[in-house]
């Protein structure tokens, strides 16, 4: 658990530095830049739409992909457990299977 806590501790310092950071504002092409500009407000509307869009199926598939792992490490500790159990106690998996 304290591995956990200084790992997350870590992670928030990072996330933090690269936020506050200048150049993280900074990204972006001169001819992308003039041409949003030059569109006006709607222009400006569409693209932060657009960004919005572009943000939530990469939010999803890292979301399906957390909750699949939690799941799948949730019920992987009760096989282990009750093959181990069975070691343990001297019975083989053969005799487990014929009562």
């Amino acid at each position: 658990m304290k591995r956990w806590k200084s790992g997350a501790l870590v992670a928030g310092v990072l996330c933090s530095a690269i936020a506050f950071s200048e150049n993280a504002f900074a990204q972006g092409c001169a001819s992308c830049y003039t041409s949003a500009a030059a569109g006006g407000p709607e222009t400006a509307h569409a693209l932060r739409s657009g960004i919005l869009l572009l943000l939530f199926p990469p939010t999803i598939i890292f979301a399906g992909i957390i909750i699949t792992l939690r799941r799948w490490k949730s019920a992987a500790p009760g096989i282990g457990t009750s093959i181990n159990r069975q070691r343990q106690a001297g019975a083989s998996l053969s005799d487990e299977r014929t009562t």
